[in-house]
């Protein structure tokens, strides 16, 4: 299972894999899967074992409305399903 983390613009995608980075997290940008119909069309690839780590490093630097969707397989298909609570 994996995250991806969608923002509302580049420059807060751009400032998200900064802070991410600085912070040692594995996370990689990439192209907004089509079946996700929001955000900016980039996004960050986090694994899940560091999600909460990287939510709270985007608050504390002011990285705000972060929205996260998780990465499940269903059937041989991928699907995206938001996550609440973010």
């Amino acid at each position: 299972m994996e995250y991806v983390l969608i923002f509302e613009n580049t420059n807060m995608v751009m400032k998200a894999e900064r802070c991410l980075l600085a912070k040692k997290l594995n996370v990689n940008a990439l192209p907004l899967p089509n079946e996700i119909s929001a955000g900016c069309g980039i996004c960050l690839r986090i694994g899940p074992e560091d999600l909460e780590v990287a939510l709270g490093a985007l608050t504390e630097s002011g990285v705000t409305d972060t929205t996260v969707y998780w990465k499940r397989e269903v059937d041989g298909k991928i699907e995206y399903e938001k996550r609440e609570g973010c």
